[in-house]
């Protein structure tokens, strides 16, 4: 008897967990753009430091690359947390069915 309630607590706490990590997912991928270009992103940043490294450009023109850079850092940090966000989803997913396996 005792193992089952701690089993069931086990559960409703691993399903609230569940549920938290679910919202946040959701408050990420408000920017949906994230996640469909994100190889584009990255080969324009490394094309970016490339020509800033490589060649002569004016003051304007190195201006819009840096603010271009800085958007797709701030684009690709959104995306690791995306990741990190969803890789913690499945471990506790997992974890999750087994404990629901065990109980039933």
């Amino acid at each position: 008897m005792e193992e089952r309630k701690k089993t069931l607590e086990k559960l409703e706490e691993l399903k609230k967990k569940l549920d938290e990590i679910k919202q946040a997912r959701k408050d990420i991928f408000k920017n949906k753009d994230i996640a469909k270009d994100i190889g584009k992103y990255k080969k324009e940043l490394e094309t970016l430091e490339y020509v800033l490294q490589t060649e002569v450009l004016s003051y304007s023109q190195e201006k819009k690359i840096w603010n271009r850079i800085k958007y797709l850092r701030k684009l690709l940090g959104k995306y690791e947390e995306i990741s990190s966000v969803l890789q913690e989803i499945d471990k506790l997913k997992e974890e999750y069915n087994a404990y629901n396996l065990n109980y039933q």
